[in-house]
C-alpha cells in the first residue's frame, strides 16, 4: 500500500492538508482520521469542512451525538467520532448509507467497518502524530480505491 509522510510544523499545516484533500474529495469517499489526543484529529476535520463551505461557525466534536451531519457542504459529509463506539458494528446503526452513496464520512477514532460504496471513492486514512517535545505533527496518508491515484497530488 502506498503511502505520504508530511511535517505538519503547526497548526496552519494541518488546515492545508484538509484544505488539500477537501478539493480532491468524491462521492462515496470513506475518510479515517486516526491519532491520540491532540494530534490534530478535530482541527483537520473543522478544516474539511469549511473547505467543503459549511457556513457554520463553531463546528462541535461529535464526541457525544456520535455523529453530525452537514448538508451544508458542497459534498453531504457525516462526520463521526466512534471512541465511545465499543464494537465495530455499532457505526452501522447510524444509518451512514445516505452518506456513503451521495456525500462523504468522515470518522475521527474511526472503526473498520465503513466502507465506501462507489467506484469513484475510496478509503483515505489519515494517521496524525504529535512529537511534543518540538510541536511538530506528521501524518501518514493511506488511500485504497481511488484514493491510490489521488495520494500524489497530496505530496507536497
Amino acid at each position: 500500500m502506498q503511502s505520504v509522510l508530511l511535517t505538519l510544523v503547526n497548526e496552519t499545516a494541518t488546515e492545508e492538508l484538509a484544505q488539500s484533500v477537501a478539493v480532491i474529495l468524491a462521492i462515496g469517499d470513506v475518510i479515517r482520521l486516526e491519532g491520540n489526543l491532540g494530534a490534530g484529529k478535530s482541527t483537520f476535520a473543522r478544516a474539511l469542512l469549511r473547505a467543503m463551505g459549511t457556513k457554520i461557525k463553531h463546528i462541535p466534536s461529535p464526541t457525544y451525538t456520535l455523529m453530525q451531519p452537514y448538508d451544508d457542504t458542497c459534498i453531504p459529509v457525516a462526520h463521526l467520532d466512534c471512541y465511545r463506539l465499543s464494537a465495530d458494528d455499532e457505526v452501522m446503526d447510524m444509518e451512514l448509507e445516505t452518506y456513503l452513496r451521495k456525500g462523504i464520512v468522515m470518522a475521527e477514532w474511526p472503526t473498520k467497518n465503513i466502507a465506501h460504496t462507489s467506484d469513484k471513492a475510496g478509503t483515505l486514512t489519515i494517521k496524525l502524530a504529535f512529537n511534543e517535545d518540538s510541536s511538530v505533527r506528521t501524518a501518514k496518508i493511506t488511500g485504497t480505491g481511488t484514493w491510490k491515484d489521488r495520494l500524489q497530488s497530496l505530496q507536497q
